[in-house]
């Protein structure tokens, strides 16, 4: 047994020095190829960044057509009533990093947060059907981010990057005063502003990486999809509403440049939380 425990650790040690071969030679190659081209790595960036806006620009047209459709759908049903209001809470956030090629050793951790904004609330009016349907457009202001946690003394590093999050989803609800709703959609994201703490000593991360958002290598906008379920009713002075939520970002926020490079090429924010809101009703229209 014990003969069996040291040759997997031989092999096993055998393994780790291969993957770290391989990493600094890929480390070498491409920075030979950088050396060779000059200005390669500033066109990568370009193209990748225009690759993204290109994204960003389908993305928006999707999520315009997708809007219409509801749009279309929900108002050929015989009424619809109209909600403004503004919702606010908390959440914890994070970030999933990682590259595809290279094997990064980062232990994300969680960061509690703040979010708050205004939602216009579109719904079909009751009928003999169970299930009815609407739309839920929002403006918000939502805290993101993460937290690096090291296995050594080195104190965890925080990451606050702060986001006017766009979101248009679709709405199925069911009940009779007690309304019961799920939602799901997409969202736009655009970078305010962001807080950094003071990098880590590098020697001192007991072989983790660690890579954080750079304002002049990453992306300041990005879109993802968002879900929610929770309740809704109305009283006489307006409508209460009360959901809970996850959001996870399809876009990476830094920006990885040539695959060669151990930049992540992989890097999702994704929060999850509970939100409460406050609605006054624009009416109600007949047909």
């Amino acid at each position: 047994m014990l003969l069996s425990i040291s040759v997997n650790n031989i092999f096993l040690g055998k393994n780790r020095r291969w993957e770290k071969e391989t990493k600094k030679l890929r480390k070498e190659k491409s920075q030979r190829a950088l050396t060779v081209f000059p200005g390669l790595e500033a066109r990568i960036r370009k193209r990748r960044k225009k690759n993204l806006k290109k994204k960003i620009s389908n993305s928006m047209r999707k999520v315009a057509f997708t809007l219409l459709c509801l749009f279309f759908a929900v108002s050929v049903t015989r009424g619809q009533k109209t909600y403004i209001g503004v919702k606010s809470g908390g959440h914890i956030a994070s970030a999933f990093i990682d590259h595809t090629i290279f094997n990064l050793a980062i232990n994300s951790g969680f960061e509690p947060n703040f979010h708050a904004g205004f939602f216009f609330k579109y719904l079909s009016k009751k009928r003999k059907t169970k299930i009815y349907a609407g739309l839920q457009f929002s403006v918000n202001y939502v805290q993101k981010g993460w937290r690096q946690i090291f296995l050594t003394n080195e104190p965890p590093y925080e990451a606050q990057m702060n986001y006017i999050e766009i979101p248009v989803e679709a709405i199925g609800y069911f009940g009779n005063k007690n309304n019961y709703f799920v939602t799901g959609g997409f969202y736009m994201e655009f970078l305010n502003s962001y807080s950094l703490a003071k990098e880590p000593n590098q020697n001192n991360l007991g072989g983790q990486d660690f890579y954080t958002y750079e304002p002049d290598r990453d992306h300041e906008a990005g879109y993802g999809f968002r879900t929610s379920a929770g309740i809704f009713r109305d009283f006489s002075f307006g409508q209460l509403h009360l959901e809970g939520f996850f959001s996870f970002s399809i876009s990476n926020f830094i920006e990885a440049g040539d695959l060669t490079t151990e930049t992540p090429d992989v890097s999702n924010l994704w929060t999850t939380g509970v939100s409460l809101g406050y609605l006054l009703s624009l009416g109600e229209k007949e047909k």
